[in-house]
C-alpha cells in the first residue's frame, strides 16, 4: 500500500495572526494595508519607530532620520535594500516617507499612529502604489517588521515564520 504524504493548498491556510491586506485602496492604486493594535502608549511606540537607538533594537540595517527630508535606509542583506526620503512628519502620530527597490517604481509608506481606547496604540501601516508582482515579497516583509516591532516593545523576540507567510500571501495577492 502506497503511503502518500498529505499536502495543503495554499489557498485553504488559514491566515496569520494580524495578517495584512492587498488590493487596491479607494485611490485604485495596488497597495499593502497593515493594522495592528500595540499595548503600549504612542509616546514608547513613536521612540521605537523614530530614535535610531531604538531602530537599531528592532530592526538592525534600518535607518529612517526622522525629520522632513531625512534620509530612509532598509537593508534586508542578500534580499537587497530600499531607499527613500522622509515626506512628512507629526510627530507623534505620523510617518511617511518614500520607497524605492532596485527595479520597481517608487511607493510610498505611511505610518500612522493613534491612542487607543485601552492607552495602547494603534498602527496603520500602508504601502501604496506598490506594483502586483512584488506585493507578495512587500507584505511578507512588512508583517516581519511590524513582529520585530511589537516583540521590541514586549521585551521578546520575535517568533515569525517566514515560510508560512510567504505562502499565504502570495495565494492573497492572486486573489486580489
Amino acid at each position: 500500500m502506497e503511503h502518500q504524504r498529505p499536502t495543503t493548498d495554499a489557498r485553504d491556510l488559514a491566515p496569520p495572526p494580524d495578517a495584512g491586506t492587498l488590493g487596491l485602496g479607494d485611490d485604485g492604486a495596488w497597495q499593502i494595508l497593515f493594522r495592528r493594535h500595540l499595548a503600549h502608549p504612542i509616546d514608547r511606540v513613536w521612540a521605537a519607530l523614530s530614535q535610531p537607538d531604538h531602530q537599531r533594537e528592532w530592526l538592525p540595517g534600518v535607518r529612517i532620520e526622522v525629520r522632513a527630508g531625512g534620509s530612509v535606509h532598509f537593508d534586508f542583506g542578500d534580499e537587497g535594500s530600499a531607499e527613500g526620503t522622509v515626506e512628512v512628519v507629526e510627530a507623534p502620530t505620523l510617518l511617511e516617507h518614500s520607497w524605492c527597490w532596485s527595479d520597481e517604481p517608487p511607493s510610498t509608506v505611511r505610518w500612522e499612529l493613534a491612542t487607543a481606547d485601552d492607552g495602547g496604540t494603534e498602527l496603520v501601516l500602508r504601502h501604496r502604489a506598490v506594483d502586483q508582482g512584488p506585493a507578495a515579497d512587500f507584505a511578507v516583509g512588512w508583517h516581519g517588521i511590524l513582529d520585530a516591532l511589537r516583540a521590541h516593545l514586549d521585551g521578546g523576540a520575535p517568533a515569525t515564520d517566514y515560510g508560512a507567510l510567504d505562502a499565504w500571501y502570495r495565494v492573497a495577492a492572486q486573489r486580489s
